[in-house]
């Protein structure tokens, strides 16, 4: 019976995950952190410096719809993080 545990445990892990908007956000965001620094910032948005004024720009968006300073520049159904798709 000892190793159906792990494998029980397992599931359960990934139901969690599967239901938590939060937890699939930050293994997506985990994800496109380590792509960037195993490619050392040359990304499909293009050289280092390129890459990270896509990422500035895309957090510079979240955190103006956050603060409702910007309504337009995220849409609600569009998250600025999605402005990363190259990655």
């Amino acid at each position: 019976m000892g190793p159906l545990i792990p494998v029980v445990l397992e599931c359960s892990v990934y139901v969690q995950i599967d239901g938590s908007d939060r937890l699939l956000w930050f293994w997506a965001l985990w994800e496109a952190a380590q792509f960037c620094v195993l490619s050392r910032l040359r990304t499909p948005l293009g050289k280092p410096q390129d890459t990270f004024a896509a990422i500035e720009t895309a957090v510079k968006q979240c955190s103006a719809a956050v603060q409702g300073r910007d309504t337009t520049a995220v849409p609600a159904s569009k998250p600025a993080s999605l402005s990363l798709q190259g990655l």
